[in-house]
Formats: structure tokens, sequence, C-alpha cells
């Protein structure tokens, strides 16, 4: 009896590490599933290897922009997933279906200007850029001379007549945000470009004024009935105000289409005439149509 129980223990025991040995055990792996505007492109090991591939393969757009990194398009999402799937996709093959479908990004600044019935958007990589293209554009209207002075406090107080600037401002409203710009958007990177659009508008109607004898920034902007702010918006080659001109030199004249209203309100004191009242008097003494100037009238001030 003892022997018979004692092969019995041994074969199920060794039953029992047989079973265990041949037993495969699946663990699931962490990836990452990329989608473009909800469209799976793929899945692959590393978000941040396709993140840096992108920044690695946009030198071209560095260059011309002066950033010093590219990032995703707008609407890629990268999601991170646990699955026992391990059909994974290269960066490079993942970069090759974004690169098709939609252009990279860059960050950036979004500025709207709201206007009644719609809005106009305007791409900058530095605020600075919008902040000084907008102060170009007051300037036009205003004047350089007069804008300063409104903005030291510099303005000669009024006596007996004159005129003070009280306030400044834009009509429209304008709101910025930080955002990732894509790559084929329109982006201004120089204030001189951006105050061209501001004031003459996206396709500019132009004509060339070619300098005269003696002619001066002031009698160029007289002649073609605009500012010299405005010239100096439109030919940025030319450096202030103070700018020599000479015989035959040719200047762009662009019509205002302002994409921005500006307002000034000022107070102004000045001298008007008023009419003097004429007053008849009857006298039955005279013949009709006998009429007599009693006192010459004058005008009042």
């Amino acid at each position: 009896m003892k022997k018979v129980i004692s092969i019995f223990v041994l074969c199920s025991f060794s039953f029992f590490l047989f079973g265990f040995s041949t037993q495969k055990i699946r663990v699931p792996n962490s990836y990452y599933k990329v989608y473009l505007d909800d469209e799976e492109l793929g899945m692959i090991e590393s978000k941040k290897e396709l993140e840096d591939y992108i920044d690695q393969e946009g030198e071209a757009i560095k260059k011309e922009l002066g950033v010093k990194k590219v990032y995703p398009p707008n609407g890629l999402e990268i999601k991170k997933v646990t699955t026992y799937k391990n059909n994974l996709s290269s960066v490079k093959n993942i970069y090759k279906k974004i690169e098709k479908k939609k252009p990279f990004t860059v960050k950036g600044y979004q500025f709207t200007i709201k206007h009644e019935k719609s809005n106009t958007k305007i791409f900058v990589l530095d605020k600075d850029v919008f902040k000084e293209a907008l102060e170009n554009v007051i300037e036009s209207f205003v004047g350089t001379e007069k804008y300063t002075q409104y903005l030291e406090g510099t303005q000669k107080e009024i006596e007996d007549v004159g005129s003070i600037i009280e306030n400044i401002y834009i009509e429209e409203s304008i709101t910025t945000k930080e955002t990732y710009i894509s790559v084929e958007e329109k982006i201004y990177q120089d204030e001189s470009e951006l105050s061209q659009y501001l004031l003459f508008g996206s396709d500019p109607q132009t004509k060339i004024y070619e300098v005269k004898a003696n002619d001066t920034l002031d009698s160029a902007a007289f002649n073609n009935q605009i500012s010299v702010e405005d010239i100096l918006i439109a030919n940025p080659e030319l450096s202030s105000t103070n700018a020599l001109l000479y015989t035959g030199q040719k200047l762009k004249i662009s019509y205002l289409k302002p994409q921005v209203t500006v307002v000034v309100e000022s107070h102004d004191v000045k001298d008007v005439e008023s009419e003097y009242k004429v007053e008849e008097r009857y006298d039955e003494n005279k013949l009709v149509g006998d009429d007599e100037v009693i006192q010459k009238g004058e005008k009042g001030l």
C-alpha cells in the first residue's frame, strides 16, 4: 500500500510541473496612435521621437521664418494606448503621411480685428511687430509730431485759439492669443510690411510719382493728396520725415484702404464769424422803395 501511494504523489507532482512550464503569459505594451483630424495614421513606439523628427525635418522652415522649432500640424493628436498588437509604423512613414495632408506649424500670435460683418486675422511671431505697425498707422492719420506730443504729454495748452488731442483709439475690438500658426499662413515678420497691409490692404492700388526739382516729402505728399507718413509707409527705404529726395526719384503712392479705424478726439477753439442781423424800420414819412441805411452792420466773432 505505501509503495502505491508514493508513486501516485510523484506522478501528480511531475504533471503539475510539466503543465506550468508550457503556459505562455501575454503582456500588453504601451504605444502611441497618431490621428490627424480624427483620421488614424498609424501606431508608433514613441511620441517624442515623432515630434523630434518633425522638428529635425523642418530646417528649411526654421531658416525662412527665423524660428528655433517646428511643431506638428493643428489637428494632430498622439494618444497613448495599451495593446497586445505590435504592428508599428516608423516615424518616417508617419511623417510622410502628415506632410501630404497638412502643413506644419510654428509658435506665434494671432491678432483678430473684429469688424461689424467680418473678422481679420493677422499672424506674427513677435507681438511687438503688430504693436509697432499699429503705431505707424496711427501716425499716418495724426501726424508724427502731433502723435509724439500726445504720447509725451507735451501739447501746447490753448491760450486763445488752437487744438489739442484728448484721446486716440482704434474703433474696432482687437484680441490676441498665442497659438500654433500653419506655415502656409501669411506670417508678418517686420512692422514695415504689416504697416502697409493695415493701411493699404492686401492688394493695394498704387501709382509711381517721379520726384521733381526742389520737391520735398511735404510737397510730394501735397501733390498726391496724402500724408508724409503715408509715403514713408509705402516707401520703407525712406528713413524719416527728414529724408532728402532727388530729381527723378520714383516714389510709390498707394491709395488708402485701412484695416482699422483710427478715432481722434480733440478739443478745438477757433474764431467763427457770425452774420449780423438786419433790422427793418418803417417810416411813414418816406416813399415806398426809398431805403436808407441807418447803421452799417458788421460781422461778429
